[in-house]
Formats: C-alpha cells, sequence, structure tokens
C-alpha cells in the first residue's frame, strides 16, 4: 500500500541512510512494485553531486534512488569516487538512465570527459535530460550498445523495470515488456578517434555482455591502460552464453589483476573494501562488481 502522505517524514531519514532505512521505505510502499502510479518525472537532488535527477517513481529501482537520493548500487559509486579525479576521462558503458554518468561528471569536472553509451532508446532520453537540465558540456551520449562486431541486435525489456534492457535471450518470453532493435559497434572504433584525457576509467555494466564489450576493447586498454570497474554476475553471463571464468582469463590476457567490490557499514558510514580475486572461485558469494587494475599498478 502506497502511504504518500507519511513522504515528508520518512525522506530525510532515509536519504541520511539511518538505520533500517530499507524499513522506513516499506513503511510507505516504496519497496513495493505495484501501486506506484505513472506520474510526471519527479525531480530530486542526486547525492554527493550538486546536480538534479528526473526519476519515475513507478519504477522500483528508480524509487529506491528516490527515497536514498543515490543509485541503488552503492559499491561501484565509492569505487568511482575513489579512483576518478578532475581532468580524468570515464567511460560509462551501460549507462541506464546516466546516474553513474553524473556522478563521474561531478567528479572529473569541467577540465574532464565523460562518454556514455547506453542502447536503450528510453534510457537515452532521460541521461539527455540529465546532461542538458544539469549544463554537463563534459559528458557525450552515444545512442549504441559496444560489443566485439558492429552489428543490429535486439534488447529486451522485462517485466519489473521500465528502463532495464539485456542483449541475453529473456528466460521466459511471458516477461518480455519490450523489443528495440539498436546497433552495436566496437568499443575500439569508436573510441580510437575520440579525445581521452589520461588516466581513463572504464565501467561497464551489460547485463552478461562484459566479455563481448572487452574483445572490442582490446586496442582502447592496450592503449591506456585503464582501470576497469566490470559487472561480474554468473546468471546474467551465462543467459550471454558467456562465463565468469572466461571473463577472469580475459582481463588477465590484458595484464589485469581483480579485487571484488564488498561494503563495510560502521556505524553512520559505508566503508569500500576490496577483496583480491584470482578465479572465479574466489569471488566472495555476495559480490557482484570487479575492480580491475594493471598488475604493475598499485
Amino acid at each position: 500500500m502506497v502511504r504518500t502522505a507519511l513522504l515528508p517524514l520518512v525522506l530525510p531519514y532515509t536519504r541520511s541512510e539511518l538505520p533500517a532505512w530499507g524499513r522506513m521505505m516499506a513503511l510507505v510502499g516504496g519497496a513495493i512494485d505495484q501501486g506506484w502510479p505513472s506520474t510526471p518525472l519527479v525531480r530530486t537532488r542526486y547525492k554527493w553531486t550538486p546536480y538534479s535527477v528526473w526519476l519515475n517513481l513507478a519504477d522500483m529501482h528508480e524509487r529506491i534512488v528516490y527515497f536514498c537520493g543515490r543509485h541503488y548500487d552503492l559499491g561501484p559509486q565509492l569505487a568511482l569516487r575513489n579512483v576518478l579525479r578532475p581532468g580524468d576521462t570515464f567511460v560509462d558503458i551501460g549507462a541506464n538512465i546516466g546516474l553513474m554518468t553524473l556522478l563521474a561528471a561531478h567528479a572529473v569536472g569541467p577540465t574532464g570527459v565523460v562518454y556514455a553509451f547506453e542502447p536503450n532508446p528510453d534510457c537515452c532520453e532521460r541521461i539527455r535530460l540529465h546532461v542538458t537540465r544539469n549544463g554537463l558540456t563534459q559528458v557525450h551520449v552515444h545512442p549504441v550498445g559496444l560489443s566485439d562486431q558492429d552489428a543490429m541486435l535486439s534488447l529486451t525489456r522485462e517485466t519489473g523495470s521500465s528502463v532495464h534492457g539485456s542483449f541475453a535471450p529473456p528466460p521466459d518470453e511471458a516477461t518480455v515488456t519490450a523489443r528495440y532493435a539498436v546497433p552495436v559497434r566496437r568499443g575500439d572504433d569508436l573510441l580510437g578517434r575520440a579525445p581521452i584525457n589520461r588516466p581513463m576509467v572504464i565501467k561497464i555494466d551489460v547485463e552478461g555482455f562484459e566479455c563481448r564489450t572487452l574483445r572490442g576493447l582490446g586496442a582502447t586498454i592496450e592503449r591506456h591502460t585503464p582501470i576497469v570497474l566490470a559487472e561480474v554476475v554468473a546468471g546474467h553471463l551465462a543467459r550471454a552464453g558467456s562465463t565468469v571464468a572466461e571473463l577472469f582469463d580475459l582481463m588477465h590476457g590484458f595484464g589485469y589483476t581483480g579485487c571484488a567490490i564488498a561494503i563495510v557499514r560502521r556505524w553512520m558510514r559505508y566503508r569500500l573494501h576490496l577483496v583480491p580475486v584470482t578465479t572465479a572461485e574466489t569471488m566472495p558469494p555476495a559480490a557482484t562488481d570487479v575492480l580491475w587494475t594493471p598488475a604493475n599498478r598499485p
């Protein structure tokens, strides 16, 4: 049951992420898929940045962002806040509605550059809204996916989200709510012609297509030795015909070592905890992201 009358009381608590903030969110129906009507996009401030975001509260994932003021996936955000500096280049592959893009734009500043790649046309429309309304001249949006060869692929959107999509075959056709024919390109071809500031950081979250994306970035990785933040979810990779072991082999072949991203909460603060991983079997059970760095870099 949605209890919007309680929002003025609950939001200060949840956005401060005080103990049991998730229960407070559930109190007003924030964790329930149904019940939130489709309304005009709601504007709120993105924590850790001076920027505004526009959210669809009918989408459960965006509703979590509304309640806590940040992207719900905390580990990658803390990692990016640690590694990005003014003037850097950030490449956001699988940018979704642009929350990580905004975080990076603030971190690299006007002297840096951000390239956001997102094939979902609905997501691209929101990214452009965020870029335009916040006046982010350092952000460049590319409405394409990245892979190891140029093609037109089918992107499916499933029940539970208005914007999430995948190139992998859906587990159940009955859950598909939308399907798009979208272009994919090799990252090396696009980034090879783009102005690049060093250092460079690449984030990849493409619902199982991480291996194909990485194979299309081989020359970029060799030339710029970026830090790479990649989602590693065995189920997503399997749906796309890949494995965690294949992803690890690719990164080791580039000369990289990996640390799984974990979060430790101490009193009122979250802290980033990096766990060295060498094989698929050494991934912590709850970890879904790995920070990869060249083996010769601390």
